[in-house]
């Protein structure tokens, strides 16, 4: 390579890690992977010290490279992602390209840096044959704890198909487009019309009837009867939710909105706060939900699943997955979903759920306090539920066993998997 070539290729090069930075809002230290950077001059300013030095001698590899000018924009044009990908897909190690939408760079995983370096060397200041356009690539190696901040663990697999999910997650049922685009814009103005938000440290809430006690997780006292909005009735108006819950049956509303960047830590709804399913309808942003599966409420986790919640789905949650799976959102503004970066906008969740009655407690499986599989009499058949109509809603009496010195009768609301009908004897976990 030339002299003047050399000199040209480093300059784009200092000019597109510059790009970077200003579009991150980071220093190109807070970015790039680098050994120690020799003393700036003692009349330039750290700012320009950095961006008017080629930082090449000082590169320090890691497992994460980034496309300085291979993104869906920048000079000469962008690079077609999946080209990018094929190119990357015959060196070994290569594991994920991270397109980000409206961005001029991308960012790719390997296994190692040993990988990542063969890759960084064979592709970084060459016209790449693979590409359409044959365009001159520049690379740098990226600070791994950037790239874990700002995407998490990118190299977990996100699950977005329905079947797959519901096959994954027992009693977690996702219909995607359950709106269209003009009821979510209504839905979402009818929920900031209602402006009853209540400020939490990372985000708001709304409640409706019964209020929940962040502290305690336990609903509060303060309890209004009020009917739900105007925007809950309608999505509780819509098939197949209205064929599953023809009579009203929901009587607890909370309005999450998430900014972006926001999330939730992983938890399991408060077994003793709600009762039956739980729906929830997500407005405004994409984005993936973590669940983690443990045996016992403080066991360790055997299993951890990625979610793709995509923008006006709705989500039913029940049985195995609302007792025994915790669910969250981690804090970042971007999910890999597919090899491409979502950006997260707002997102709106409106989450519909059935309130105990005060003073019951859960003895299900996974409660601390697990109680021994009790008997139960079907008194009344109430109809399918789940979202594609696979579950079964009755009304049992539970049996006493010798120990219990009551004389009362008990009844709660239970699903069933297969054929079920009046007079039927079930064993339950869950004895709420």
């Amino acid at each position: 390579m030339s002299k003047t070539l050399a000199k040209k290729l480093a300059k784009k090069r200092v000019n597109s890690m510059s790009v970077v930075a200003k579009s991150e809002s980071l220093s190109i230290r807070d970015i790039l992977s680098l050994e120690s950077i020799p003393d700036q001059e003692s009349n330039s300013t750290h700012k320009s010290y950095m961006e008017q030095l080629d930082l090449f001698p000082y590169f320090k590899p890691s497992r994460y490279l980034v496309f300085l000018n291979g993104g869906y924009g920048g000079d000469v044009g962008g690079v077609d992602g999946s080209e990018l990908k094929s190119v990357l897909s015959k060196f070994e190690g290569f594991q994920s390209l991270l397109m980000i939408p409206g961005k001029p760079y991308s960012f790719a995983l390997f296994d190692n840096s040993s990988n990542a370096s063969f890759a960084f060397l064979e592709l970084d200041g060459k016209e790449c044959m693979g590409l359409s356009n044959k365009k001159v690539l520049l690379l740098a190696y990226l600070n791994e704890s950037f790239m874990e901040k700002y995407v998490g663990e990118v190299e977990n697999e996100v699950l977005t198909d329905p079947a797959d999910i519901a096959r994954r997650l027992p009693g977690l049922d996702l219909i995607h487009d359950f709106l269209n685009e003009e009821e979510e814009k209504t839905l979402f103005e009818q929920v900031y019309a209602a402006n009853r938000w209540v400020a939490l440290r990372d985000r708001r809430v709304q409640h409706w009837n019964h209020v929940f006690d962040y502290k305690t997780n336990l609903l509060s006292d303060q309890t209004t009867p009020e009917p739900f909005p105007d925007f809950c009735n309608y999505i509780l108006s819509k098939p197949p939710l209205s064929e599953l819950y023809p009579e009203p049956y929901f009587d607890q509303l909370t309005v999450n909105e998430y900014p972006p960047g926001t999330g939730i830590p992983p938890h399991v709804d408060t077994h003793s706060a709600f009762i039956g399913p739980i729906l929830i309808c997500s407005l405004g942003s994409d984005t993936v939900m973590e669940f983690r599966y443990r045996e016992r409420k403080e066991g360790p986790v055997k299993k951890t699943l990625h979610v793709y919640i995509p923008r006006r789905s709705v989500m039913t949650m029940d049985l195995e997955t609302k007792l025994g799976w915790e669910h969250g959102i981690r804090q970042r503004r971007f999910d890999p979903v597919a090899g491409v970066l979502t950006e997260r906008g707002t997102r709106v969740s409106v989450t519909i759920r059935k309130a105990r009655d005060r003073g019951e407690q859960c003895g299900c499986a996974w409660d601390s306090k697990a109680a021994q599989p009790k008997f139960a009499k079907v008194n009344k058949v109430l109809g399918r539920t789940g979202s594609r109509g696979g579950v079964t809603q009755v009304r049992v009496d539970l049996i006493n066993d010798a120990s219990d010195s009551s004389n009362n009768t008990r009844s709660i609301i239970r699903n069933v998997k297969g054929p079920v009908r009046e007079g039927d004897i079930l064993t339950l976990l869950e004895s709420e």
